[in-house]
């Protein structure tokens, strides 16, 4: 598992899409950071689990930049494809400051009870 700030943009295709971005990817475009984050995606296997998960704009793991009054989704998590069926959800955390113009990912995995 990889969660970080990949500081790109992927869009959802339904024409030509790949098996490593769900159908929930936000942006509108596809960024050059983007396109190498899937192929990345695609080479090694991962998933971009945030585009597998459905939410309102609150609760999509956002960046919020001080001067514009847009949101963008910049921060994903890659997971091996075969540990996909582990993952409850990923969402946004923005009720709290942690001092930066990104909100706190969250990661939920499935858990067994004993």
């Amino acid at each position: 598992m990889v969660g970080r700030d990949f500081n790109c943009r992927i869009h959802f295709d339904g024409e030509n899409q790949v098996p490593s971005v769900g159908k929930y990817a936000h942006s509108e475009h596809i960024s050059d950071n983007g396109e190498r984050l899937v192929l990345l995606a695609q080479e090694k296997s991962v998933k971009v689990v945030n585009s597998f998960f459905l939410h309102n704009e609150l609760k999509s793991t956002r960046w919020n930049p001080p001067v514009m009054k847009r949101v963008e989704l910049l921060d994903y998590f890659l997971v091996r494809s075969e540990n996909m069926n582990k993952i409850k959800d990923v969402q946004s955390k923005h009720r709290h400051d942690y001092g930066s113009d990104h909100d706190c990912v969250v990661f939920y995995l499935k858990t067994k009870k004993i």
